[in-house]
This record gives C-alpha cells, structure tokens and sequence, in this order.
C-alpha cells in the first residue's frame, strides 16, 4: 500500500488501517471456511497470532460464523472454544452467548 495514490485519501493512514483490518478479518474467515473441517479444536490465541487480530475480534469472528451456520461445530468444539475463552465480558452477556450456542449445537445434532 506504498502507491501515491493513497495519500490523495482524507485521513489516509486511517483509510489503510482499516483496509489492513478488514483484510485480516476476511482472511481469518477464509482460512476458517477451508481448514475447519480438518481440525477438532482451535485456539483464539493461536488465530490471533496467525491473523495478528486481537482475540476479541477472533471471537467476534468466530461466534458469528457459528451463529450464522457458516462454520459448523461440534458440541465438543463449543465447550473447548468456550474454555479457551479469556475475555472479561459481563455475566449477562455470557449466559446470552451461552444459550445461543446451546440452542445452535443441539438443533445440529
């Protein structure tokens, strides 16, 4: 992203940050759509790394493609995916996510 051309942007650094994201995400999202099927569980940590995303926008990644039924899942895979998870969040919203994916996991099987 070294063409002048991105320098006529307003806020052009900003403007390639989130380029820079937004490729990141979509490349944790392709990655997912092609491996998942090859492993039994995975890491938020070592998707964070691969992709250099914070873990909260892994999940947010993750949950989404779970919920949205474009990555499917395992009831094992639910609760590794759930133990790994390290984020303060609140009570609430936990037992929310909890319950969608209980409810997700049980009508696949």
């Amino acid at each position: 992203m070294s063409i002048q051309v991105w320098d006529l942007f307003y806020n052009s650094s900003s403007v390639r940050d989130m380029i820079k994201q937004k490729i990141q995400e979509e490349s944790l999202r392709t990655y997912l759509f092609s491996y998942s099927s090859v492993y039994d569980s995975l890491s938020l940590d070592i998707l964070a790394s691969m992709f250099e995303l914070d873990k909260a926008v892994v999940h947010s990644i993750v949950s989404k493609m779970i919920i949205n039924e474009e990555l499917m899942v395992s009831r094992n895979f639910v609760l590794t995916f759930v133990t790994q998870l390290q984020l303060h969040i609140r009570f609430d919203t936990a037992v929310h996510w909890m319950h969608v994916v209980v409810l997700h996991t049980s009508q696949q099987c």
